[in-house]
């Protein structure tokens, strides 16, 4: 596993991940992640997981998340999304990471509120870790 925080990385076995809890709600409703480790760990991550680690929606208004790749580039990829299920219901989410993960991009998680009037209940999601896993 190649672990990463704060921009720094330690080589492993295969597998990247970045472990910094963020919040999501209706103010910051995206993230980014640099995309730090080897060349050779990226290449065989299949998946992003997206671990939510807690979820505050007391009117369980639809929550989507969209997450991308950015290149250092700037091409930017929509790698795939997820919904929580109940809406208020944490767990771990993947998409496929479609051969796209490189070195010195970003990965982008954001949040949508879909059903929720404009000055509704507040809704935060906390963003425990981004694995990029082979599985």
């Amino acid at each position: 596993m190649v672990s990463t925080s704060a921009g720094h990385g330690v080589a492993s076995s295969g597998e990247h991940s970045v472990a910094t809890p963020w919040v999501l709600d209706r103010m910051r409703s995206s993230i980014s992640v640099p995309v730090n480790g080897s060349e050779q760990a990226l290449k065989v991550a299949k998946f992003v997981e997206v671990d939510v680690a807690s979820a505050s929606n007391p009117n369980r208004y639809a929550l989507s998340f969209e997450v991308s790749f950015q290149s250092k580039e700037g091409t930017k990829s929509v790698l795939g999304n997820f919904s929580l299920y109940p809406a208020d219901n944490p767990g771990r989410f993947i998409v496929p990471s479609q051969g796209k993960l490189r070195r010195g991009g970003i990965v982008q998680v954001s949040m949508k509120v879909l059903d929720a009037p404009e000055f509704a209940s507040p809704v935060s999601v906390t963003i425990g870790a981004i694995h990029f896993v082979q599985k």
